[in-house]
């Protein structure tokens, strides 16, 4: 923090501009921030579990297969040795890239087993997206889902703007870069990126705190007065129904159930990647197989080892991993007021997840149902274009530009929703607790630790 800075002029330079001075971006990343960070921590932890041969606990036969592939991961000799007969390998059954090739009249495969070929032995997406998830009309069913892949880009604005020219040279040359690497033809590559270019440009188009931050919510449904009464209790019975997974699930205490989940995942004495695309096959093997099976409630759809959380709509469940829950989020020794406004934001950014302009749609057994009235739909159309307009409003000084009030209304949504929600839980718990000491060495109250840790 920077306490030279007034709080009351600018609290964000008071709570964040030593960080900032101190953390700059590097050069290898497009953002710095504590999700970074303890993510990187994270990673750490990991690996020292990956390179220690004896854990207490963690020697089943899935451990076993983590650590043999990492150490296939780490043998670039093996890599070097094998990458150009994987990747022919995997054009060849691609049916081949014109750009690699002498001429541009070899027979092509159907542009359907093509695709079979890249989903099911390779993970990969290019026209579509196919997966199995809950039915939105029946969240007991699965169905296979088509969407739209992710964009390399990342986002539609960096193919289509004035100010993101560079990146769109800069994916260009990274095209040509890796064609030239695979001793492509000149006259291709040279078409080539630019058709790759275009054809996207074209698509482009913790338990008590969670209870606290849950009541809060209800409570604050109460008093607002654009809802229905019965839009009110349909909300109420919305977030009871809400389910909370929280640091892990349960079946990973468990080696034998996990060795049953990995028991067809194959790592090939040196050959990282004819394990990997063994791997992904089995990926895509599992995923597809529940389109025959109904929706398991008790899956998670977010891995342990992640600094986030989620809000999933088709099961009406917040999901809170193991690695979020760690400083500067939550602590077991933090005072309350700084969990509160850490881990507890990000709690409520989540509940609220379940009412913003997707949220909304969803009933509380997951399943797309309009149940607000029309009355209730236009006033909360009306309350968020007030959010979209004054975040669209906000100028970003370092770059320019203005921020996206559409795009990111939902996120937005959740960020103020999750705040008040939080804060007023706090103010919940201190008045059931009797309040506890100053932090040492801080002259701050606990109100103004809450809103400085969730700055931070």
């Amino acid at each position: 923090m920077n306490a030279n800075m007034d709080p009351c002029e600018d609290f964000y330079e008071y709570a964040c501009g030593n960080w900032i001075k101190e953390h700059p971006i590097p050069d290898d990343a497009p953002s710095v921030s504590n999700f970074e960070n303890l993510g990187q921590g994270l990673e750490l932890a990991l690996k020292g579990l990956l390179e220690r041969k004896n854990v207490e606990g963690l020697d089943g036969e899935a451990v076993r297969k983590a650590r043999a592939f990492y150490r296939l991961c780490l043998n670039e000799t093996a890599i070097m040795n094998t990458w150009r007969e994987a990747f022919d390998d995997a054009v060849e059954k691609f049916g081949g890239w014109p750009s690699l090739e002498q001429s541009d009249d070899k027979p092509r495969i159907p542009i359907e087993q093509m695709y079979g070929v890249m989903v099911a032995k390779f993970k990969c997406d290019s026209l579509f997206k196919a997966t199995v998830q809950p039915d939105d009309k029946n969240s007991k069913q699965n169905i296979l889902l088509i969407d739209q892949p992710a964009l390399n880009l990342f986002a539609r604005d960096f193919y289509i703007l004035p100010e993101t020219q560079e990146e769109r040279l800069a994916y260009k040359t990274l095209i040509r870069d890796v064609l030239l690497l695979l001793q492509a033809r000149v006259e291709a590559y040279n078409r080539d990126f630019d058709e790759i270019l275009q054809f996207e440009t074209d698509l482009a188009n913790v338990e008590e705190m969670i209870d606290l931050i849950m009541a809060a919510f209800v409570d604050m449904l109460q008093t607002e007065d654009w809802l229905t009464e019965r839009a009110k209790e349909f909300a109420k019975e919305k977030v009871d129904a809400m389910s909370k997974k929280i640091g892990y699930p349960n079946y990973l205490d468990d080696s034998k159930l996990v060795d049953n989940d990995y028991k067809d995942y194959i790592v090939y004495d040196n050959n990282y990647y004819k394990t990997k695309f063994q791997f992904y096959q089995m990926y895509q093997k599992d995923v597809l197989e529940r389109i025959v099976e109904k929706v398991d409630r008790e899956r998670w759809v977010a891995g342990a080892a992640l600094v986030n959380a989620f809000y999933s709509p088709n099961t009406n469940e917040i999901i809170f991993p193991a690695g979020i829950l760690q400083p500067v989020f939550y602590h077991k020794n933090f005072p309350r007021s700084m969990n509160f406004g850490g881990i507890g934001v990000v709690i409520g950014h989540e509940i609220t997840h379940g009412f913003d302009d997707r949220g909304r749609l969803y009933d509380k057994y997951g399943n797309i149902r309009q149940w607000w009235d029309n009355a209730t739909i236009e006033k909360f159309e009306t309350k968020t274009k007030c959010i979209e307009d004054q975040y669209s409003a906000f100028v970003l000084e370092q770059i320019g530009m203005k921020v996206n009030g559409r795009s990111t209304k939902g996120e937005n949504i959740a960020d103020n929703g999750g705040l008040k929600q939080a804060y007023k839980a706090y103010k919940e718990y201190v008045r059931k607790h009797p309040q506890y000491s100053l932090l040492p060495g801080v002259n701050l109250t606990h109100d103004q630790l809450f809103f400085l840790n969730y700055a931070q």
